[in-house]
């Protein structure tokens, strides 16, 4: 088992939509490929989650981030055993660590938003690809999170 003692992982998912239409404007691929590989990678990562124990890692939705950032930063803190403090949700910081390419970095609004471009960039051919291909994983990873 892979599983070392106190290893915690936290599961980080965002609707594959929204993933699958940055992959197509990122990348120039098509729509079929793109929910391919959203969809692989999260299989994937749920095949290596299931080798540690059930209280090993947890799940947190990036729509859950956006809509509750302090409800679901408490979780992770629970689950990780921190305390909760009100200055994790200040992106802007005395100390702070950029991650490279974080475009919130440049912006004077660091609040945490969702990002909902995917719905109107998104044709419909290339949202029917998704659903055909990857529509029961996203709906079963986003759980009350989505929004068809």
């Amino acid at each position: 088992m892979l599983n070392p003692t106190g290893t915690k992982a936290i599961f980080l998912t965002r609707d594959g939509r929204a993933v699958t239409n940055s992959n197509i404007k990122r990348t120039g691929k098509s729509s079929s490929v793109a929910s391919k590989a959203w969809r692989f990678t999260n299989i994937y990562t749920m095949r290596l989650l299931k080798t540690l124990p059930e209280e090993s890692y947890l799940h947190i939705t990036y729509e859950e981030l956006c809509r509750d950032p302090k409800k679901t930063l408490n979780t992770i803190c629970t689950y990780i055993g921190i305390e909760f403090e009100s200055e994790m949700l200040e992106i802007f910081g005395d100390d702070q660590h950029n991650i490279g390419g974080n475009r919130m970095r440049m912006k004077s609004d660091a609040r945490i938003r969702e990002d909902l471009k995917w719905r109107d960039l998104m044709s419909k051919r290339e949202l029917s690809d998704f659903e055909k291909i990857a529509g029961n994983l996203n709906k079963q990873l986003l759980g009350s999170y989505y929004q068809p």
